[in-house]
């Protein structure tokens, strides 16, 4: 298999390197920021279930005196 640093040499290759190697860890870190969102926010729905129910059993019955 051939890559594209494979066949291209000088300073436009290290250049690019450098750079993709720069995004390629920064993508990485992005993917674990997104994750750590995606867990947060399904934590936080859970917790508005959990307030929820709760809550609309007291609005009914305040609504019911």
């Amino acid at each position: 298999m051939t890559t594209l640093l494979g066949k291209w040499e000088g300073v436009g290759a290290d250049a690019f390197k450098g750079d993709s190697n720069i995004v390629r860890s920064n993508i990485a870190g992005l993917g674990d920021i997104l994750k750590t969102m995606c867990d947060m926010l399904f934590d936080c729905r859970e917790v508005f279930n959990e307030c929820d129910k709760p809550l609309g059993a007291a609005n009914r019955d305040a609504v019911n005196v």
